[in-house]
């Protein structure tokens, strides 16, 4: 048994420039749960189909300290190391002395 046979052809590997929107539907197209991601020609690693989803506009997230309602097209901060995101510097900063104390 050859392994070139088990390789799919007909997949564009997506670029760093790529929409989450083009791999959500390269995934549903085609029988992968995972899609390449090439940046100068070279694969530099694979998306799986779990890892994304596309936020409408008029969504929101709620403040990880307030509660507070936010709505997507104004989220501006976000911690990355606890994934959480804040209604204003004052949220994130409070967040931020918390994690210190830790």
């Amino acid at each position: 048994m050859n392994v070139k046979e088990y390789i799919l052809n007909d997949i564009t590997g997506l670029t760093l420039e790529s929409s989450v929107k083009n791999a959500i539907d390269i995934c549903k197209r085609l029988p992968i749960t995972h899609v390449p991601i090439i940046k100068n020609d070279k694969l530099i690693g694979c998306l799986s189909e779990t890892d994304f989803q596309i936020i409408e506009d008029g969504e929101y997230v709620e403040c990880a300290v307030s509660g507070k309602k936010i709505n997507i097209e104004n989220l501006n901060y976000w911690n990355v190391e606890t994934q959480e995101p804040y209604f204003s510097y004052k949220e994130a900063f409070k967040k931020r002395e918390e994690l210190k104390k830790k």
